[in-house]
């Protein structure tokens, strides 16, 4: 059985409803504890795998031993993959700063794309390269970003690897471990820089830890936003001049390509969206019909 943040966050939401019950045993809790840290060490999240292993070391004497053996490899992959190495990288204010970008989402929208002018730059991920093919768009795209699922998990059938390599691009923005075995992307990308999404850095720096907190608190155990959002942080991040969003719907009406397996999206992107439409006056929606008008103003693509 594949591994998804569905199921993790699932059986991280069972200890939370029965942990009065489940503590009783002592063994039983530090083995939960331990499975949940391999969980979220597998998916990336190093900060939550970090916090189970500890929790299992403090639970259960006969477990310390392979729960620090587990935070020392835990504290390895961080560094080896560098877990928030985009603070450290200048490479996305190179592409980004006082520039015109283009978010391409997979929302429904995203068919209303029909020319991106010479000085906008582009900014996809996932399958949104996909609506630059259907459109005939043959241009660089600046900045790509995937999440872990997309090339091995639900999309696997969908050829995300020769879809992406149809295409140059500028820089490559991926989770860590199992991109090392796609060697062929690396050479259609001018650079690639890793980052799992789970860090609040970005998050932080737009809207301030309390706010960040809030937000977080306002859904269960999924802590990062969906893709298309976590484009719109590195946008407002890197001081872009002008952000138009397309295919950015927050999946309310489905996907491009149609309504098949609709994943819905969580609070913590309305929330955002909503918050930095009060603080930023440069976010545009490039569709009149995106449910993201709610929040925006439309701006045609000029």
């Amino acid at each position: 059985m594949n591994l998804t943040f569905e199921k993790a966050s699932a059986r991280e939401n069972f200890l939370k409803k029965n942990f009065s019950r489940l503590k009783k045993d002592r063994e039983y809790i530090s083995r939960f504890y331990y499975g949940l840290g391999r969980d979220w060490f597998k998916l990336g999240d190093f900060k939550k795998a970090k916090r189970y292993f500890w929790q299992a070391f403090l639970s259960w004497p006969l477990r310390r031993i392979d729960c620090l053996f587990e935070i020392i490899g835990v504290n390895i992959e961080a560094g080896q993959y560098g877990y928030t190495a985009l603070r450290r990288n200048s490479a996305l204010k190179k592409i980004i700063k006082n520039q015109r970008v283009l978010i391409i989402g997979s929302g429904t929208s995203a068919n209303e794309l029909k020319y991106i002018p010479s000085d906008v730059k582009i900014l996809t991920c996932n399958v949104g390269p996909r609506i630059l093919l259907y459109k005939g768009i043959n241009k660089v795209i600046d900045l790509y970003y995937c999440v872990p699922g997309v090339i091995e998990g639900d999309h696997k059938n969908e050829n995300v690897i020769d879809l992406v390599l149809r295409f140059k691009i500028n820089l490559f923005i991926y989770p860590a471990k199992w991109i090392k075995s796609f060697i062929d992307i690396k050479k259609t990308c001018v650079k690639c820089i890793k980052d799992h999404g789970f860090n609040d850095y970005y998050l932080n720096k737009i809207m301030g830890p309390l706010k960040t907190e809030e937000i977080k608190r306002s859904f269960l155990s999924n802590n990062r936003t969906s893709s298309g959002v976590r484009l719109l942080q590195y946008a407002l991040y890197s001081q872009a001049k002008e952000i138009f969003l397309l295919g950015i719907d927050i999946n309310e009406e489905g996907y491009f390509w149609g309504r098949k397996n609709i994943h819905e999206h969580l609070s913590i992107d309305k929330d955002f969206i909503e918050f930095v439409s009060h603080k930023y006056n440069n976010i545009y929606s490039a569709s009149r019909k995106s449910p993201i008008m709610r929040y925006v103003k439309y701006k045609p693509l000029l």
